[in-house]
Formats: C-alpha cells, structure tokens, sequence
C-alpha cells in the first residue's frame, strides 16, 4: 500500500519477507558499506492489522497461545526486521545495525503524556526489545521536540529511553536541528543534557540542516575538538546469526509457517521459501525448534543450514564456510583463511581466484595492512550462481611489553606442587619476566636469597637458577618466591611472585619401598612432557619392589643404583611397610634351551626386584638389566638346537645391578617376551612364521594383526575439510583385511568397527593373540603455521629398533603413491605399538591438515592404493626376514 510518498508492505506476508531478504542481500553483497540504518520500520498505524493475510495469521496464533492484537503486531514486525537483519549479517557480520526509531517509546505511563501515541502502541514497534535482543546494535529515537514547554520535551522521553533498559549506552537520541533551536541555543542545551546525563552520543536529522549553521555556533560550544565514534558499537558475534530453511520438514507448504524456538521470545514465521533468520543472545550449543534438537558444535559461520527430517543439517548450493579464522584481533602480520564449498566451483579470496580441493577446501595466505581489515570469500558455481561471506580483521602489531611496572609471566614458571628430594638434588627454576631486571629466588623459613641468571629477549628475559638443597634442613618444609627488582634503585616497588610448591629434604634411608600394582607400570627416564609420555625404561608386571629415593608431584623417583633411576606415577604403586627390606639375591646359573616355537632363557627370580629390557639390534643382541642382583653366575647352560640365540654371557655393571647379554645368531627376530613364573624369569625368542614364500604375493601361513586407529567417540584428527581420521583408519584397515584374505593371510581385526576401544585393551588384544606382525593404521595432524600446504606427507613409526626395518620397507612402498616423505620415526611411544613381542609399526598414511594429503585421503581409490602398499610392505618386509644370507 502507499501512504503519501512511502510504500508500506505487510510484514505477515511470506512473500515481504522473502523480497526484502533478497534486497538487503543483494544491496549488502554489492556495496562497500559499514553498516546499515533502517528507517520508517513500523506499521503505518493501528488499523493496519486487519488485511485478510494479518487476520488469518492472528486467529491462528491467538488460537494456539492467547495474545493481543498489538503484541501480535510488535511480534510480527520483530520477526521480520530480525530475518532482514540476519540476512545481510550473514554477509558481512560486521556490519553496524541501526535504526531511526520513534521518538515516544511508550506514552502510558508517563505521567502528561498519555494523549500522546507511541512507537510501541500506535505503530507496533518495539524498539526497546530490537535493542535488549541485539538485533539492533544501536537505535536512534527520533526525538524532534525541544526541552521548554508545552510537551513533548526532549529531556523526559531522552530519560525515559534510558530507563526503559540496561543498554541505553547504545542508545543515540536523534536531535532535529532547526535554525532558531540552534540560534537560541536549544540544540546546545540538548546536546548537554545528553552528555550530562550518562549519554554517549547523539545523531543529527539532518546534514544538510547542519551544513547551514555558518554561524558555527556548534562548533565553537560543542565541538572545539573532534567527536570520536563511540567504540565497541557492535554487540554480535558472528556464531549468534543463523538462517534455517525448513521445507523439507513441511513439504507440502512451507510458506508462512509457524516455528517456535526454545528460549526464543515472539513470533516466528518462515518465509516463501520456508527460510527464518534468528539472531540469537548467545551461540547456543543445541537449538531446539519445533521440538527438533539441533547440534550446533559442528556448524561453520555463517550459520546458513537445511533443517533435516532427522535433526540433522545441511548445506544448499550455493555455500560456503570460514573453517578457520583467527578470531576479531590479531597481532601478527599475516594468517591463513581456509574456507569451504561444494565441489566443484570457482572460488575467490579477496578477488583472487584460489585453487578448490575435491574436498571442498580453499585457502590463501593473508597479508594483513595495520588496522581493520576486510577478507571476503566468493564462490560461483556452473550456473553462475554466486555467494559471498566478509569478516572484518583488526591487526594490531604486537609491541614491546614495557619492563615497568614490573610484571612476572606465571605460565612460565613450571614447578609441581610438592618436591620430597635428597639433600644432594638441585632443583632448576627459570621463569620469563620484566626485561632487563634483577631476580632472586626466595627460600622459606631461613629467608635464604639465591641471585638469578638472566639473558635478555625481545620485550623479556628469561631468569634462571639451579637450588641446592644442600643449605636446608632435613624434615622441614620450605617455600619458594620469586622476587624481581628494578635496576634503578629508586624505581617501581619490588614484585613478588609466591610459587605454589612445598620443598622437603630427607635423607635416603627415610624414603619408602613401594610395589607396583598395577600391570605394565610405565617407569620412565624423567618427566620430560612429551605428549605421548618420557621415554621408557620398562612397563613393570605387578608386585615388583622399588626402592624410592624422591617425590616429584605425583611421581615416585625409583632408585636402581647410583647412576640410573626413573620415575613411576603413584596410582600404580603401593607404599610398603617401614620394615620392609629391599629386594636383592645372588644369581648363579641360566639356562638356555628351545621349544618347538622358540629359544628360551630361564633367569632365576627369587625375588622381585625391578628388571629392564634393552634390544640393540645392530650389535645382533638383547640385554637384560636386574637391579638388585648380584653375581655368583657360574653356570651358565647353553644346550645345541638354538635357532636364534647364539650365546648369553653377563657382566655386573654396577654393585647393585647384573646384566644378562643375549647374542643373536641374526637381527631378523620375530619377537621376544620376559615374564615371571614360578620363580623365573622366562625369556621366549620366537620362532619365525610357517610361510611358504613363492614369486607371487601369496602369504599362506602368515597372520597379521590390523589396528585401525582411534574409533568411537575418540574421533582422531580432524581434517581440513571435516574429514574425520577414525574413519579413513577403519576404512583402510578393512581394505587392507580383504587383500591380506585374498593372498591367503590370516588377519585379526583389532576394531573392526566403529566403536570405543581403550589403548590397552587394544594392546592385549594383540599380545594375547598368535598374530605374527601388528600394523597400527593413522592418519596424521601437523602444523599450519605456515599454511596449509606446508608439513606433509606420508611416515612410519616403530617403538623397538628391532622393527626399524619393517618400518623402513612399509615406508619405500608407500612413497610409490606420490607423497612426501615426511620421515621413518623411531622410539615412539603409542602405546600399541610399545610392543617387543612381534615386529610392530604405526602408518601415518598422510596429513589430514595438508590440503593436498587430505583430497588424496578423502578419495576411495586413494584409500585402496594405501591399502594395497601397506600389504605390498607386509610381503617385503616378510620375504626380507625369511630369506637365506
């Protein structure tokens, strides 16, 4: 309808929405613009409800939950201004969202103004509610009237805005200049009401009313200095925007249809389309509409999504999606945006055209400019239909942090709780801090004071000290506190810095024996944090008495003798009785001998005292250390059908510790085990597998243990394009099964489906089995500092150098598929693959994070090709270890 010069369209109507949803997109796509400000969003007046499309809608909605004709008409007209404003911000989030409002919010209750009308009754607009729900980040009221009498005044409805609501800072009264308002100095008195009264800025109607003060009065009692834009304007992110389609939930008619979310206040209408666009308080993390429960932890902004039968979600060409974006603020000069779309399709970042990944990646390295940056992506697909999405960037470029006041990066220091040490231990400490300064450590009761290192950084130094224990006092408990100085005597106050640990000293003799409760305790070198664990000394069995010697944390330290220790978390040991003694005995005599399966050593194991297998294979032996034993080793029985163990000799290495040495015949061993029994020790060298080897890859007699990587709800990494690594491991996995089958190898399937499966259930499952070799399936994660292009390729790993050659072999067949090296790593520490008993690796078959590896991992013919050269290695690497000198 026209009302004098303006067209009014019915915001009930599918149809309205839906045409003004495609203006503002196409105005937002085209235009360079900050922000958009909306004017004359409201009814023409009271008695615009009452179209044939309006009633039915009312009767419909007052029938389902009652309510009154003019909430009905704020409710409605709030829908739509919400999905328009959705709309363009799920084109540019950025963009500031504004509206000229009218200048009497409510007159009701207001005492004098009740014969007036107001935005919120005469014209259904509730504008107040357009600001508390953020889907305005500011309003300007159009308050047009002077302060003096008669009413309306300016100053009471300026007040009454603000205390209509918590947010009246984003409230910007609109002054209407008039020539004698500005000339007797009413435009002045306002302006200063405003800034005397809480205000953080107005807006003036109009510019051109502006520009004929030539006066400048204005300027010389307002503004004598520039006026700023108010900062932190914008009040969404760009995760609260969404707009859902739901015709596939109403097939039939899915034009004006009724939804409801859950926490959602007002009306909410589909349009034409059966789109809604929600501008939520919060992202949530399950969206419940129309008793549909939405997982939303998955989503990508922006939140443009088909609503499923199945409360599921999915994208409708043409889309697309920021999978990696580094946040609002940023102080490094550059970053890498990787984005998202259907495949296949042309794609841009900022004009560029950029290369698409079959997975529907794309990506560029960005050069930021200091200050607020623009980085758009578009994507046109083969009909030429296009879309776009911005995201504003602000570089701010990382400046010297000042040395004063004087300041201490805590997460720098990195020292446990408690430490029960020798007096003899030394304790290092370092922590980063003010540059330049003087730094001492301070000890508790005694106020000993021990001056610091520093070396000097970029805007830090890094202070160091190592703390002998030596000066304190056995049995007594001590802090520590860092202090730093200023240089300049007469500079900052001191810093002080308490460190939350507790220092005690004790003598050898007082720390306790323990015993291991647990099966495979892992004993390490050190606590060196390393992701997957220090390196490892052994996994002892249960009932193996130590000697302790110190506490770090939760962590015993194990004594073995006065050059090697290690450490052992105490929930898999048990403090023993004060007069226990410690473990220790005499060892006289082995025995050497075969079965029809191995070689097997039989060492005397009187008592448990803690033992260590070393494998060398390049010497062609194995050592065993026991700590706690003693020689008198005079017979030493060798019988004469040994396969695999040519001699086993021994040496005392220390007084407290004896070492049994098991030369080898040959390198090429097939696994070997050391578990106590009755009293023994036995160590099993086992034979090598029944395979009759012929000129084709047919492996008869040969079984392989297959262990596909994580599973459940242990997804794995997380590919560039969602690609989840569980599922590429599983499917490879059960590739490789079907070709070991089809040339005659047996296989045990450690997962073979996708389910929760813990690292050491997967482990037993593959010791206690008759597999002859064990292949762990990955895919790997890396670094994209550098982008996403840069760490790739494919690797392999093994724990025992024994199975260094195994990894080597897979690894050659694998570089045939056109990947990168990335490398044959050694001493790795996945607690699968921490197996002795038969030849064991990891394949880490490429990079989910590397766009070229993860398109190849994506692709099912890639997967077979893996497949096939993980078995293609499987059958070299058992041809290598079978075959003659």
């Amino acid at each position: 309808m026209t009302i004098n010069e303006y067209y009014y369209l019915n915001p009930a109507h599918p149809e309205v929405k839906k045409y003004l949803k495609k203006m503002i997109r196409h105005f937002t796509e085209n235009y360079d613009v900050d922000g958009i400000h909306f004017d004359r969003i409201r009814y023409p007046g009271l008695n615009y409800v009452f179209d044939p499309i309006s009633i039915a809608r009312y009767q419909a909605d007052s029938l389902r939950n009652p309510i009154s004709r003019a909430d009905w008409g704020r409710q409605t007209l709030t829908d739509l201004v919400e999905d328009v404003v959705a709309e363009a911000l799920l084109v540019k989030p950025y963009l500031h969202i504004s509206a000229a409002t009218w200048g009497m919010y409510r007159t009701d209750d207001i005492p004098g103004y009740e014969r007036f009308g107001s935005g919120f009754a005469n014209y259904y607009q509730d504008a107040i509610d357009w600001l508390n729900r953020g889907i305005m980040d500011f309003i300007v009221p159009m308050i047009y009237w002077d302060i003096e009498d008669p009413k309306p005044n300016f100053h009471e409805l300026w007040t009454d805005f603000q205390r209509r609501t918590p947010h009246f800072r984003y409230i910007f009264p609109g002054i209407r200049l008039r020539e004698r308002y500005i000339r007797d100095g009413q435009t002045i008195s306002q302006v200063n009401f405003i800034r005397l009264n809480q205000g953080f800025g107005h807006v003036y109607f109009s510019y051109s009313d502006l520009e004929r003060d030539k006066t400048g009065i204005l300027k010389k009692f307002l503004y004598s200095r520039p006026a700023l834009l108010p900062a932190g304007l914008k009040r969404t992110d760009p995760e609260q925007i969404m707009a859902l389609r739901f015709h596939k939930i109403f097939p039939e008619d899915y034009a004006g249809r009724y939804v409801r979310p859950v926490e959602h206040p007002g009306l909410k209408y589909t349009d034409a389309e059966g789109w809604i666009g929600l501008i939520n308080r919060e992202q949530p993390s399950v969206l419940s509409i129309n008793q549909i429960a939405l997982n939303t932890r998955g989503w990508f902004a922006p939140y443009r999504y088909v609503v499923e039968k199945d409360s599921t979600v999915s994208r409708e060409m043409p889309w697309l999606e920021y999978r990696r974006f580094p946040g609002d603020t940023v102080t490094q000069s550059k970053f890498h945006l990787l984005a998202k779309t259907e495949y296949p399709a042309q794609t841009y970042i900022n004009g560029d055209s950029v290369e698409l990944y079959k997975t529907g990646v794309f990506w560029k390295t960005i050069q930021l400019d200091k200050g607020i940056n623009r980085i758009r992506a578009s994507v046109f697909t083969e009909d030429s239909t296009g879309i776009s999405y911005e995201r504003e960037l602000h570089y701010i470029p990382a400046e010297p942090r000042e040395p004063l006041p004087l300041w201490i990066d805590s997460s720098s220091v990195d020292l446990p709780s408690e430490m029960i040490l020798l007096p003899a231990d030394e304790i290092p400490l370092t922590f980063n801090g003010s540059k330049g300064q003087n730094a001492w450590v301070i000890i508790q009761p005694g106020d000993l004071k021990i001056r610091m290192h520093r070396q000097d950084f970029w805007d830090y130094s890094r202070y160091e000290t190592v703390l002998s224990l030596r000066k304190l006092k056995m049995e007594k408990k001590y802090t520590v506190s860092i202090l730093l100085e200023p240089v300049t005597k007469n500079g900052d106050d001191k810093l002080k810095f308490s460190l939350n640990t507790f220092i005690w000293v004790r003598d050898f003799d007082k720390y306790p024996l323990v015993k291991t409760v647990r099966p495979d305790a892992v004993f390490t070198y050190n606590l060196g944090r390393i992701r997957l664990g220090g390196p490892i000394i052994a996994e002892l069995p249960e009932d193996v008495i130590l000697r302790t010697n110190g506490k770090v944390g939760p962590f015993y330290r194990i004594f073995l003798n006065p050059v090697e220790s290690g450490f052992i978390h105490e929930e898999s040991l048990e403090i023993l009785p004060a007069e226990m003694v410690p473990p220790g005995y005499y060892l006289q005599s082995i025995s050497v001998n075969s079965t029809e399966n191995s070689d097997i050593l039989v060492i005397p194991y009187p008592e448990k005292v803690p033992y260590a297998i070393y494998p060398e294979p390049d010497q062609k032996r194995i050592k065993i250390s026991l700590y706690g034993v003693k020689t008198s080793s005079t017979w030493l029985i060798h019988h004469q059908d040994l396969r695999i163990i040519e001699k086993v000799t021994w040496q005392q290495v220390t007084p407290e510790t004896y070492q049994l040495i098991i030369n080898l015949k040959t390198s090429k061993i097939w696994g070997y085990e050391c578990k106590p029994a009755d009293g023994s020790l036995i160590f099993r060298l086992k034979y090598p597998p029944d395979v009759k080897l012929s000129d084709s890859l047919n492996l008869s007699g040969l079984k392989v243990a297959i262990e596909a990587g994580h599973g459940g709800s242990n997804i794995g990494a997380v590919g560039l394009s969602g690609l989840l690594e569980k599922e590429i491991n599983l499917d490879v996995a059960l590739k490789l099964e079907e070709i070991c089958k089809a040339h005659g190898v047996e296989v045990l399937q450690i997962r073979p489906a996708d389910v929760d499966m813990d690292l050491t259930t997967k482990r037993k499952t593959a010791e206690n089995s008759d597999a002859d070799i064990l292949v762990s399936i990955h895919a790997n994660s890396g670094s994209t500092r550098n982008g996403f292009e840069t760490v790739g390729g494919a690797s392999t790993y093994y724990h025992n150098s024994f199975w260094a050659d195994f990894a080597d072999i897979i690894m050659k067949n694998l570089l045939e598929l056109d990947l990168n090296d990335f490398g044959t790593v050694g001493s790795f520490n996945y607690k699968v693959i921490r197996v002795n008993s038969r030849p064991t690796i990891l394949v880490e078959q490429a990079f989910m994070s590397h766009a070229a590896d993860e398109e190849k991992l994506a692709s099912e013919e890639f997967r077979q090709q893996m497949a096939q050269k993980i078995f293609e290695g499987i059958s070299d690497y058992v041809k290598f270890m079978l075959e003659e000198k």
